[in-house]
């Protein structure tokens, strides 16, 4: 098409190839951003230039050569990009609380909550819900009205159970952006309302419908008054009032109540003849069968209240039948009764066609179903072409069918599916007789009403004379018996063949109706007319029992027919009504418990009250809510009560709630609340049920609330306490050791809860470990935390080693284990010392960790008479032996290496078997006795092996050595 579909606010312009080109180059795709105020403004960087150049040039250029980009990382480009315009981290969405695809963050933008369906909401723009935020249209740049009121109609309301009325509701400005809200019930035991403002009464009482607009929390309310009347059904009326039918055809009775906002407007729906016709709890009557049945719909509020329907059912023929001849193919007669055939004439060999109202196009039929009983049985089934014979055929070339004398009882039935599947759109039945030679059959009324005639008709079909037991000679006479009686008919053919038939006509005795003696009754009251005379009845309410039960409001006649058969007789009976006098009360009311009041009556000059009284107006105190009636009766012993009912509620006693406490200087809230009431003023001037106070210090607040007429005043109080100021005594830590009890002390507080469940201030504590105590001051409920750490230490037991001997001059390294800090009687301080005494000496060292300490002394012997003797190569006069200590090492060790006579290396390997330290130790091939310390200060902790290879001897010595 040359005509461009049109963009929401953006004509399409169908350009020359010329003038795209320039036009597409000058705005290729992200080449610039609108501000918040609609400008464009570019953003091309030097990459996005290049190719565009190259682009409009025709240059063809392998852009990975270009070297000033090789180094950038894959997807980096985007990435620079994506951070100089949003903040939100790659492959993380926007918040978007009701999953709408849009941003919570726009939505608010825009005057919404986030929780806004916005489906379908149509912006300024045009656009409609998600579409305004796809389309990148400017938040900033769309204005936004906001709403400034609410205005619900209609204000006020009246309902009696079970009506409904709808409100509406309109958003002041009517060009605010946010046109939603909510519909809020003040009392939903009393009425609801649905979120379209439908709203549906529960029970009696006052009630406040609210709406609240979503932008600024607008509202405004309509009173609602729910009523519980019960109006009484006056009459009934039944359309349509006549109806004739097809078997298995349907038709829909409706009724019309009067008044038609009677309470109780339930009924039951009743047939005469279930055979004939049947009908559903909703007035869908069926045909069944022929004949004629009246349905009927009594009140269940008072079944003397009914009216009625005559559905006279026929059978009328859905489908189209034909009967031919399957020798010549010719017509023998279409079907559309109970018929019979004389072999004779028309043969044997027959074709039977049975077609739908339409034929193969009627859209609701798919299949024939064709079954016969009596003479023979059998089923035929057709789906393509709808027509169904008793043999299979091609088209309308039917395969012949052999018939025998007797009644064959056809039912065809439709169906919506095919092969006689689905539902039965509709059935006929009807019989068909086949015979041979003469034949005679008398048609007419089996059954008539005493004084009536009746036709007798001699159907035949070869006879030609005809003798009735009458004596007449005609096809048909006319009879009028006044008894039961039998009629016979003989018919001869030409050749002298004679046949008879015969048949009774029942004569019924015409009933005779009685409606019974008519009636007088007061105004409301009711009396019950009986009828006789017959086996069944019909009245003029509907009714279809002998008695009924009636109160009608004015004179009246009733007629009732009366059946016996066929036959029937009407009689009328007349109720005459005598008016009743008509008093009106002052009405039902509602006073406070232990209050009086006056109840009064109208309207005639005599009264009595259940309370024995008899003036126009009493005063009543009841204790409780009672019901009191009044009468008044007339000259014609007519009379009318009316009741009032007098409510009584408790004394109204307004609460404001418990006291309650907060923290000082905490900025908590407390929400004060009223008990249930009809309005509300606190001392704060809110007029609210609930008001939520943050006072900076004690203070009451009163509310005056009002229910009804009773008005009584509440206050509470809300108590600012102090904070306090907890403080351990011992400080933010204490020291112990293993078996000692701490007592800890907290101040500041009323109450304690430490860490361990005491509720003392003072403690007494002797954990096993290094532990941190909690504790909680309480005044009232406010509270502050504070700890303290209890390090536990460990009872110091000095060791400084055993006894170690060493030849003179030598030097040995002494280590003492046990404690944090050590102090030699060299006065060295590190945990290992290296001494060289020349003579027997003893050293002692003080062992101390932070609250304990011990001593221990080690003998270091010096042995002055041992020598180095001088090996020759080859001998080897000591025993080699290789050990380390201490172990665990920390920090360093000692090797010592008695017998070595080559070069060495000594390896350090962790258990991974990974080189930690290598040392080389010179021999000068001289046996001679090694010793030296190795620094691990810079090796973790754990389990390592050393291995000494000498430069000889290719097996290793290996140690295993831990280090902590």
């Amino acid at each position: 098409s040359d005509t461009a579909f049109p963009l929401l606010g953006n004509p399409l312009t169908i350009r020359s190839a010329e003038d795209a080109f320039t036009y597409v180059t000058a705005n290729a795709g992200a080449n610039a951003y609108l501000n918040e105020n609609g400008e464009s403004i570019a953003n091309l960087d030097s990459l996005d230039e290049m190719y565009l150049n190259n682009v409009i040039q025709g240059e063809c250029v392998s852009y990975t050569s270009y070297s000033s980009y090789q180094d950038y990382p894959e997807n980096q480009h985007y990435i620079d990009f994506h951070n100089s315009v949003s903040n939100v981290p790659i492959n993380t969405g926007y918040a978007d609380s009701n999953m709408d695809g849009i941003p919570d963050a726009w939505v608010v933008a825009n005057g919404f909550g986030v929780n806004d369906d916005l489906t379908t909401y149509q912006w300024p723009s045009g656009y409609v819900g998600i579409e305004e935020f796809l389309n990148e249209i400017d938040a900033n740049a769309i204005q936004v009205v906001d709403v400034t009121g609410v205005e619900v109609t209609p204000p006020t309301a009246t309902i009696n159970i079970p009506e409904t009325v709808q409100l509406s509701y309109s958003i002041q400005p009517s060009d605010a952006t946010n046109q939603n809200g909510a519909w809020t019930s003040s009392d939903e035991s009393i009425a609801t309302v649905t979120n379209t403002g439908l709203v549906e009464p529960v029970s009696a009482g006052d009630v406040v419908i609210t709406f609240t607009s979503n932008d600024g929390s607008f509202s405004d309310s309509a009173q609602i008054t729910v009523t519980n009347i019960i109006i009484p059904i006056e009459s009934i009326s039944i359309s349509p009032e006549n109806s004739v039918i097809d078997i298995s055809e349907t038709v829909q009775l409706n009724t019309l109540i009067t008044p038609s906002n009677a309470t109780f407007q339930n009924g039951t729906w009743t047939s005469t003849d279930e055979n004939i016709a049947t009908v559903d709890e909703n007035g869908l009557v069926t045909g069944v069968s022929e004949g004629v049945a009246t349905i009927s719909f009594t009140s269940d509020f008072d079944n003397a209240i009914s009216s009625s329907a005559i559905i006279n059912v026929v059978d009328i023929f859905f489908g189209t039948y034909e009967l031919y001849n399957a020798t010549s193919d010719e017509l023998i007669d279409v079907i559309t009764n109970d018929t019979s055939f004389n072999l004779d004439l028309i043969g044997d060999q027959i074709n039977f066609r049975s077609t739908p109202q339409g034929g193969d196009a009627n859209p609701d039929v798919e299949s024939v179903m064709v079954s016969w009983t009596g003479a023979e049985n059998g089923t035929w089934s057709e789906s393509v072409p709808i027509y169904a014979g008793m043999t299979n055929h091609v088209d309308f070339d039917f395969d012949p069918y052999t018939v025998i004398e007797g009644t064959y009882n056809f039912t065809i039935t439709y169906h919506s599916e095919d092969s006689g599947q689905g539902t039965v759109v509709a059935g006929d039945t009807f019989s068909i007789t086949f015979f041979r030679g003469l034949n005679v059959t008398i048609e007419g009324q089996d059954s008539i009403c005493q004084g009536d005639n009746t036709t007798l008709v001699a159907n035949t079909n070869l006879g030609v004379s005809f003798l009735w037991s009458t004596g007449e000679t005609t096809q048909s006479i006319e009879v009028g018996p006044t008894e039961t009686t039998t009629y016979t008919v003989t018919v001869s053919d030409d050749e002298g063949n004679t046949v008879e038939d015969t048949v009774e006509i029942i004569v019924n005795t015409i009933p005779t109706a009685n409606a019974g003696i008519d009636e007088t009754i007061c105004q409301g009251e009711s009396v019950v007319l009986s009828a006789t005379g017959g086996s069944s009845y019909l009245w003029s309410t509907g009714a279809t029992s002998a008695t009924i039960e009636v109160s009608p409001n004015s004179t009246i006649d009733y007629s009732v027919e009366v059946f016996n058969g066929n036959c029937s007789d009407i009689d009328i009976v007349t109720v005459n009504v005598i008016s009743a006098p008509q008093i009106s009360t002052s009405g039902d009311i509602t006073i406070v418990e232990g209050d009086s009041v006056t109840l009064t009556v109208t309207g005639s000059d005599n009264y009595l009250w259940s309370t024995g009284e008899t003036t126009d107006s009493i005063e009543v105190n009841p204790n409780e809510t009672t019901t009191y009636s009044v009468t008044s009766t007339n000259a014609n012993n007519c009379s009318t009560t009316e009741e009032i009912t007098v409510t009584v509620v408790p004394t109204f006693e307004a609460s404001a709630g418990a006291d309650q406490r907060i923290c000082d200087q905490s900025g908590d809230q407390v929400v004060l609340t009223a008990s249930n009431a009809d309005t509300y003023v606190w001392s704060t001037g809110e007029t609210s049920q609930s008001i939520v106070v943050s006072p900076s210090s004690t203070t009451t607040y009163m509310v005056t609330a009002t229910l009804g007429t009773q008005v009584d005043t509440a206050s509470v109080t809300v108590f600012v306490d102090p904070n306090p100021n907890v403080t351990i005594i011992n400080g933010d830590s204490a020291d112990i050791l293993v078996g000692e009890f701490i007592t800890l002390s907290a101040t500041g507080a009323n109450t304690y809860e430490w860490s361990n469940g005491a509720t003392q201030p003072n403690i007494a504590v002797s954990p096993t470990q290094t532990t941190t105590f909690q504790v909680r001051g309480y005044i009232n409920d406010c509270y502050e935390e504070e700890e303290i750490t209890v390090n536990v230490y460990q009872q110091v037991n000095a060791y400084a080693g055993e006894d170690v001997t060493i030849c003179l001059d030598d030097s040995i390294v002494l280590t003492a284990t046990g404690g944090d800090e050590y102090l030699w009687s060299t006065g060295e301080t590190t945990q290992s010392i290296e001494v060289t005494p020349q003579e027997t000496t003893e050293f002692t060292v003080t062992v101390f960790n932070a609250i304990d300490f011990d001593e221990s002394s080690v003998t270091v012997e010096v042995d002055i008479e041992c020598e180095e003797t001088a090996v020759e190569p080859g001998e080897n006069p000591t025993e080699f032996n290789f050990k380390v200590y201490p172990v665990p090492a920390v920090d360093y060790f000692t090797i010592d290496i008695r017998g070595m006579s080559d070069d060495a290396e000594l390896f350090l390997y962790d258990i991974t078997g990974k080189l930690m330290l290598k040392e080389v130790l010179i021999s000068d091939n001289n046996y001679y006795n090694f010793s030296k310390d190795i620094n691990v200060s810079n090796i973790r902790s754990g389990i390592y092996f050393l291995h000494l290879i000498e430069e000889n001897n290719p097996n290793p010595e290996i140690l295993k050595l831990i280090i902590n």
